[in-house]
């Protein structure tokens, strides 16, 4: 008899970050976040209460329809290997 799939709730992505799973009704936002922990950006709220980070209100990693930051950007640039000035 094969195993029965079970139901996924919400869009993850894996501890090892190259993959994750995407439900067809995933929210524009949903699916942002998740690509933002594969290119290395950590969540930024509180896992006991989910408020966000105070250094991160209203950021993609810690608020819903939350938008990346600068140090978000720097740190996908930087995690891809490139050498990027910038001008600070």
């Amino acid at each position: 008899m094969p195993q029965r799939v079970p139901k996924i709730q919400h869009p993850f992505v894996n501890i090892d970050r190259i993959s994750g799973v995407w439900p067809a009704n995933t929210t524009d936002w949903q699916a942002t976040h998740e690509a933002g922990h594969l290119m290395g950006l950590p969540d930024r709220y509180n896992y006991n209460n989910f408020k966000p980070d105070p250094n991160f209100v209203n950021n993609i990693m810690s608020t819903y329809g939350g938008s990346p930051n600068e140090q978000d950007i720097r740190q996908i640039i930087n995690a891809s290997g490139n050498d990027v000035d910038y001008g600070d």
